[in-house]
Order: structure tokens, then sequence, then C-alpha cells
């Protein structure tokens, strides 16, 4: 990926150098060809390579910071220590709250998705088709007394 960016920039740099001393009026003959080369090269070098260094720090620090390298987020550190159980709240249509304690799987693209297998007749699933707020709670680990909890997901 950052290979085929660092190339993409490099064609556009070259494209609007060779531009502007047409504009310029940069006499074009072979005698200059290799001045020409490295004028690009070292203008290249000056401008882009610290945009593409500065681009992929910030998706590391984006990618840290949403889970998406999951080894590394302090949620999924959390996850990790945790057993594979939370508790799920769901509301029908009534305001009646249900609650059960179910097993799920991480996304491991998304570390704040669960898929959770259930059947489509559970009372779960029908309040989350109609209502798709949920609530969710971690067991609580007693050694380290973590656990995550969120009023704000949804099914």
């Amino acid at each position: 990926m950052y290979l085929k960016r660092f190339i993409e920039l490099f064609i556009a740099y070259a494209i609007s150098f060779l531009l502007a001393i047409l504009v310029i009026g940069y006499p074009f003959n072979f005698q200059h060809l290799t001045s020409i080369i490295l004028g690009i090269i070292v203008g290249y070098l000056v401008l882009i390579v610290p945009l593409t260094l500065l681009t992929i720090k910030k998706l590391t620090t984006r990618k840290n910071a949403s889970g998406v390298n999951s080894n590394e987020s302090k949620f999924s550190k959390v996850l990790n220590s945790l057993p594979a159980f939370i508790y799920l709240a769901t509301k029908n249509t009534d305001g009646i709250i249900s609650n059960s304690i179910i097993t799920y799987a991480q996304s491991s693209e998304k570390e704040n998705v669960f898929y959770v297998v259930t059947s489509a007749t559970t009372e779960r699933a029908k309040n989350i088709s109609k209502n798709s707020q949920v609530a969710i709670a971690s067991l609580f680990d007693q050694k380290t007394g973590l656990r995550f909890s969120s009023n704000q997901a949804t099914g």
C-alpha cells in the first residue's frame, strides 16, 4: 500500500516538475536531461518523502487508537484477558428489559464489533430487530478487576 502511494506521488511530482519546466521555458535537450532527472529526484526527496512518512505515522496512530492493530490497542488487551462471555441487555417494544449471558467472537478487523450466533426466534433476536439499541457488559476478572460495559451499543 505504501509503495503504491509512494510511486503515485513520484509520478505526480515528476509530471508537475516537467510541466513547470515547459511553462518556464527551460530549453529541453539531452545535455540538460541529467540535471532535470537530478532535480526531480532531489525535489521528490525533499517534498514527498516527509509527506509519505507523516501519512504512514498517522495511519499507524489511527489504527492503534481504533483497534485495527488489535494486539496493540488497550481495549483489545482488556478483551484478551477476559472470558469470552458478555451480558447482553435488550428492550422489547413494551419497554421490558431482557438480559442474558452470551458468548461472542470479536471481529478481526474492528475491535468494537462482536459477532453473536443465536436463533432468530429467541427473545433477544426479536428485541434487537425491533430496537437495535442494546447494552453490553463483560464478566468481572477477579484477579485484575478488569471489565468493560457500554449502554451505547447497537445490535
